[in-house]
């Protein structure tokens, strides 16, 4: 029988497995280009991946020459980013333990998703509070469409679809 923590990996393993291709042909590269728009060049640029995983969007911007690091609150996704020899570390969106104005760029892919309303204005005032003065942050979220509709608090809390247009 696997353990708890053999099972998570492998749930990891299998999800980075299974959205990596997407991300890296569609999603990741929007997001540095989006970065490149702002910033020029990101050779030398200290940029930070929330709710980094498994660290892929990591490695594309250290391709660049930027000096990317991550945070993700799954330990897992820590470890198997760690294994990558990334610079991650285990925290939560709503209190990254990073000092002020140390990032010329804060990104986030799909992130935002896991958290209600209260969560995200939280979250969003610490991204900025780490950001360097013309910094910049750029987030990816989901289409209210892709959510589940199944979580234990009301859709409408997350995902206020009947006004959405």
């Amino acid at each position: 029988m696997l353990s708890l923590g053999r099972v998570e990996k492998e749930i990891a393993v299998a999800y980075d497995t299974f959205s990596a291709p997407f991300q890296i042909a569609v999603t990741y590269p929007k997001i540095i280009s989006a970065v490149e728009g702002f910033l020029g060049s990101l050779s030398g640029k200290e940029i930070l991946d929330v709710g980094c995983g498994a660290g892929t969007l990591i490695n594309m911007f250290n391709g660049k020459g930027a000096k990317c690091s991550g945070i993700d609150a799954a330990p897992v996704f820590v470890e198997l980013a760690r294994s990558r020899g990334l610079d991650v570390i285990e925290a939560s969106m709503h209190n990254i333990p990073l000092p002020d104005e140390s990032f010329d760029a804060v990104v986030s892919n799909y992130a935002l998703n896991y958290l209600p309303a209260e969560g995200q204005q939280i979250t969003l005032q610490e991204k900025f509070r780490i950001l360097r003065p013309g910094g910049i942050m750029i987030f990816s979220y989901m289409h209210p469409f892709f959510m589940r509709a199944d979580r234990r608090e009301p859709a409408i809390l997350y995902h206020p679809i009947d006004n959405y247009f």
